[in-house]
Formats: C-alpha cells, structure tokens, sequence
C-alpha cells in the first residue's frame, strides 16, 4: 500500500502459539508500514470477519481433524489450514466485514506529515 504519506503491507493473518482453528474470533488485517519520511514506524491489527456459515464450517472442520492430533507432524492440519487459505485468497475485498478496500481506504487517509508525537 502507498500513500501520500505512508508505504506499508497489509495482509490478513492468524496470530497462535500452536495450531488454531482459524477463525472470526482470530482472523486480523494486518499492516506495518513506514512513513515517507522513515520516521514513523505504523502498526494496525484490526479484526475482520467471514460470513457465519464459512466461519462455522471451518471450526467444525477444525474440531474433526483435532481429534486426530499427532504433533508434531499434523498432515491433517496442513492440508487444512492451505485450504482455508485458498478460499480466503480467492475472496473479493467486499466479502469480509470489514471490506478490505475500506481498510486500505482507512490506512492510505493517515496523514503522517501533520502528526506530533
């Protein structure tokens, strides 16, 4: 993402120690960024949901493959986790609450140049 006065990445992403269902209560829009003049370093972390019914069928997946758990090597988890990844990336912005254009809309309107800190 660029800015007038911000360049930065966002990304979504799931934060846990050990696998996790991934899930509404832990899906996050991240960013970090640097503002154009490299002396503000920006951090968001702002929560983003999925439709119920997609949320509720990933944690019921998630809870079958569970019961299968074998750490360290978790095939199962694996082969779970690339495929809620593949429906997350091929979802438009608009899918997710908030949309993720908004979000960007959000962080590009960050005006560094006036701030005091």
């Amino acid at each position: 993402m660029d800015s007038a006065s911000l360049s930065g990445i966002g990304f979504l992403t799931v934060y846990a120690q050990e696998e996790a269902a991934i899930s509404n209560g832990r899906l996050e829009y991240a960013f970090s960024g640097l503002s154009k003049d490299g002396k503000h370093y920006v951090v968001a972390h702002l929560p983003v949901y999925v439709k119920r019914d997609l949320n509720d069928s990933w944690c019921h997946d998630f809870d079958r493959i569970a019961i299968s758990w074998s750490y360290p090597d978790w095939p199962e988890y694996r082969l779970y986790r690339d495929g809620v990844v593949r429906v997350l990336e091929s979802m438009p912005a608009e899918a997710f609450d908030p949309d993720l254009d908004t979000i960007q809309i959000l962080l590009q309107s960050l005006d560094l140049r006036r701030a005091k800190f």
